[in-house]
């Protein structure tokens, strides 16, 4: 029972935390892409691809997420709760990226707030999905969830410029 129920509050949390992406990433960007620049210069195509981003292209990649999670959600209620479990590690992942961002960097990074406040949630959906899974196959979810979530964001980033 409670499983769905956590599962079903990933769209809201990811909505969450990507609308403080959305608000605080062009001031972000604007002060900081020549500084990380310097201190990490592989970086720099991508850096250099994000600063170039539209709000309103990062907004859209933002949707098409939301709306794969809320498939993954479809997904959960009438066939398997695989996809959504798939799509709740890379959030997991995706929010702990954040967490290293700002360790690397010793500053504030869009997402890190929220990341650090979904904590708790984040700890509790570990929590499920290794008592809902056996380990081989949360590895696989894992590994999964990284990739469509890669695979999802370069796509998404390629198209909206």
């Amino acid at each position: 029972m409670f499983t769905p129920l956590l599962f079903m509050l990933l769209p809201i949390v990811f909505l969450i935390h990507d609308a403080e992406e959305i608000v605080v990433r062009r001031n972000w960007m604007d002060k900081n892409t020549d500084i990380v620049m310097l201190r990490f210069p592989w970086a720099k195509p991508m850096l250099t691809h994000l600063k170039a981003q539209s709000t309103r292209g990062f907004c859209s990649v933002v949707a098409e997420e939301f709306l794969l999670i809320a498939l993954g959600v479809l997904c959960m209620i009438y066939v398997s709760s695989l996809p959504i479990a798939a799509l709740m590690w890379g959030f997991i992942l995706h929010l702990f990226v954040h967490i290293g961002q700002a360790t690397l960097l010793r500053s504030y990074v869009p997402g890190l707030t929220t990341s650090i406040i979904l904590l708790p949630y984040t700890v509790l959906a570990v929590r499920v999905l290794t008592l809902e899974f056996s380990a081989f196959t949360n590895l696989m979810l894992a590994l999964a969830g990284i990739l469509i979530v890669a695979f999802n964001l370069v796509v998404m980033h390629k198209i909206f410029k």
